[in-house]
């Protein structure tokens, strides 16, 4: 997926401008095909790592992991965008 988004960066402008739908569709589809795969992976991982009894608690670790993720992500992207 990390090749699709490098890919994606280099020509989403073009697809936009040139107005071609199918194309900008179809990326936008496997980006959204890739994300719900990677979903699906992390939910099974999740459950083959914890023990049985903690196993109520998967969704909450991810949770957490998506917020923690999100408070370091977003701040990083914004101070490498601004120049």
């Amino acid at each position: 997926s990390g090749a699709l988004w490098l890919w994606l960066g280099h020509t989403i402008e073009a697809l936009v401008l040139s107005r071609d739908t199918t194309s900008l569709a179809a990326a936008l589809f496997a980006v959204v095909l890739l994300l719900a795969a990677q979903d699906v992976a992390v939910d099974i991982w999740a459950l083959e790592l914890l023990p049985a009894r903690s196993r109520p608690y998967a969704p909450v670790c991810q949770t957490v992991g998506m917020g923690a993720g999100n408070l370091i992500a977003h701040p990083l992207l914004l101070l490498l965008s601004s120049s």
